[in-house]
């Protein structure tokens, strides 16, 4: 078996971690403040509402991204879409 190397002042460009420890902000900021890619699995839905099996979640929606519009479990379109962008740090 062939084992990596590394030097102790150059991190891993890929870093394997459990769910729990995995959110957005770190999957972006380790790549561009340490260069370290974060791969983790995707975790499941875990709001109340999914869990009592009561309401609606992000499964039961349908998103078109190129004509921006979000259509509900109803069938409902969106009239509106707004894009965030966090403030630099």
């Amino acid at each position: 078996m062939k084992q990596l190397q590394c030097a102790a002042s150059e991190p891993p460009q890929e870093h394997f971690v459990d769910s729990g420890y995995i959110d957005a902000d770190l999957l972006v900021s380790s790549q561009r403040d340490h260069g370290v890619s974060l791969q983790a699995p995707v975790r499941g839905l875990s709001t109340w509402a999914s869990r009592a099996d009561y309401g609606y979640g992000l499964p039961n929606f349908s998103i078109d991204g190129e004509r921006e519009q979000v259509t509900s479990p109803q069938g409902k379109v969106s009239v509106g879409w707004t894009t965030k962008q966090e403030a630099s740090r």
